[in-house]
């Protein structure tokens, strides 16, 4: 074995896919500042890069780091316009819920549900 694995067809070694599961446990156990420097550290980043680190963020309440992780993405991805969907929905920002939501490309149920949901607080 050559320290690689395997998962979904993707080669995991230290290349981005393999850093993006690591960064996704490091948010599930809470440990925000170690992903968030992970992140800072990663040589080359994804969309689901971006996506993860906000969904941390926004797990954690913290909107502001993940309207500014947002806006520095360098594409839109739909795991993270659907999570900004829905934070701002839950905080009652509509206006901006729904901004996102008209930009989308393609809406998910996740984005659909959020913005739902907003209007009916």
């Amino acid at each position: 074995m050559t320290g690689n694995s395997t998962i979904f067809g993707l080669e995991l070694g230290k290349g981005v896919h393999r850093r993006n599961l690591e960064l996704r446990s490091l948010g599930n156990q809470g440990k925000v500042s170690e992903a968030r420097k992970m992140f800072d550290e990663m040589p080359q980043r994804d969309v689901v890069s971006y996506a993860s680190m906000i969904t941390i963020y926004l797990k954690q309440n913290d909107l502001p780091r993940a309207e500014s992780l947002y806006s520095a993405m360098p594409e839109r991805y739909i795991v993270a316009d659907s999570a900004m969907v829905h934070a701002y929905a839950k905080v009652g920002q509509l206006d901006l819920a729904r901004k996102i939501f008209d930009r989308m490309p393609c809406r998910n149920v996740f984005s659909w549900t959020g913005l739902i949901s907003g209007y009916f607080k």
